[in-house]
């Protein structure tokens, strides 16, 4: 009789401890959240090949002259021009869900910022030529590109992008009391309409646990958590 309840002891502890093991995997490996779809067309990817179409790169437009400043902006006219039709779609960075993704991902994100200077060069150029309506087109466009660039994206598109949205609101802030009335309508016009489809911080750092989840699935997910502090990535 003994031997019969130990039997069936040892039956309910090891159907417990199975239970009580599934539930911890569920918890640790949850079901993967759905993937957004793409927008049609999307326009990151235009203004993907337009930061390849970049033929000089600067950083030191703002120390340049009108005539040095003009050969880097037409040798840019066709970049810049690819990249402005990417802003009048929707935006949304197409991830993979994958380790690798990250490293090649770093690149096509230091290619947009050669882009956003392409842009900034092209401001600083219609500033020295007095074209001031011009001039605060080309920050706003730098502006919309920092902001299009992280929708859907993760902390680090999150953070370059705000670097890119800085450069052309720094930019923009310093000709904006010379703007007429009806250029500085159309602007804020612009600007209204990106934000209404931004990203909130919040919900870029869902989309990190999104693709941690995918690209880490499993243990690997909670191992790699364990170095994440809380506020990672959390903007100043």
């Amino acid at each position: 009789m003994g031997t019969r309840r130990k039997t069936i002891l040892l039956v309910i502890v090891s159907i417990l401890a199975i239970v009580v093991i599934g539930v911890f995997f569920a918890l640790w490996n949850p079901t993967p959240p759905p993937v957004v779809p793409m927008p049609v067309p999307n326009g990151y990817t235009a203004i993907e090949q337009a930061s390849t179409l970049v033929q000089k790169q600067t950083w030191d437009y703002d120390k340049m002259d009108a005539a040095t400043l003009r050969s880097i902006v037409d040798a840019n006219s066709n970049a810049l021009q690819v990249a402005r039709s990417g802003l009048a779609e929707k935006f949304r960075v197409p991830m993979e869900f994958s380790q690798t993704y990250i490293s090649h991902h770093i690149q096509e994100l230091a290619q947009l910022k050669t882009l956003a200077v392409a842009f900034v060069a092209e401001a600083r150029l219609a500033e020295l030529e007095q074209r001031t309506n011009d001039a605060a087109q080309a920050y706003v466009d730098a502006t919309r590109l920092g902001i299009d660039s992280r929708q859907g994206g993760n902390v680090i598109d999150g953070l370059v992008g705000m670097a890119l949205e800085a450069m052309g609101t720094f930019g923009l802030q310093k000709i904006a009391p010379n703007l007429d009335e009806k250029k500085s309508a159309e602007l804020a016009r612009q600007l209204e309409t990106v934000a209404t489809d931004e990203d909130s911080w919040l919900q870029i750092r869902e989309n990190e646990k999104y693709w941690s989840r995918r690209a880490y699935p499993g243990l690997q997910y909670r191992a790699t958590a364990l170095f994440r502090t809380k506020d990672i990535g959390q903007p100043m």
